[in-house]
């Protein structure tokens, strides 16, 4: 296969539109695109300040907006559909503690996921999303770094481990693929079973 890097700020109109451009004109068009750029700054509701906020909202909800908004129209453009795949959080209906800008975010996601799954069907494009927790990032690392907090997530995850990235690869690759043609505006949660107990 081919692949290129293109660097860009997802929360950025003209930005998003530029990246998909590159895209278009390096490989031809899009067929799928995977919105999983995030950010979060954790902190107590009180006490976040506003500039966190609009950078949570920017990244994890605009930046799903205006990519999923250039590639959508790419893929119209083609008449062949296409798959647009969300990473949102078990925090979108689970929130959790000093976390509100983060939580209210992928909540908007998931709005965002069964709304575009319902305007973007009629032109075969399926819009589904994942919601996975505890899964050891660049974002998450810090917080499993403290002991408490790592025992606390651990006992709360039937599977009896933090996730891992390529946990979620098949997941992703489920939903995007053809064995899921007739699946849309879905939310798969991928988190270990935390989420049942």
């Amino acid at each position: 296969g081919k692949a290129i890097i293109i660097q860009g700020d997802v929360s950025s109109e003209p930005a998003a539109n530029a990246m998909v451009s590159q895209v278009v004109d390096v490989l031809g068009g899009i067929d799928i695109l995977v919105n999983n750029a995030g950010v979060n700054f954790p902190a107590p509701f009180l006490q976040i300040r506003a500039a966190e906020f609009e950078r949570v909202i920017g990244v994890n909800v605009a930046g799903v907006f205006y990519v999923a908004q250039a590639a959508a129209r790419v893929m119209v453009a083609r008449g062949i559909g296409g798959c647009i795949l969300n990473v949102s959080s078990l925090v979108a209906t689970r929130p959790f503690a000093n976390g509100a800008h983060y939580n209210a975010s992928k909540a908007a996601v998931s709005a965002l996921t069964q709304s575009l799954a319902m305007e973007l069907g009629p032109h075969r494009i399926r819009v589904n999303e994942i919601c996975p927790a505890s899964v050891e990032t660049d974002m998450v690392r810090p917080a499993l770094q403290n002991p408490k907090n790592l025992a606390h997530r651990l006992a709360t995850i039937p599977l009896g481990r933090i996730g891992r990235p390529e946990d979620l690869a098949g997941a992703a690759v489920f939903l995007c693929s053809d064995d899921a043609a007739w699946v849309t505006g879905a939310s798969l949660v991928t988190d270990g079973g935390l989420s049942v107990v």
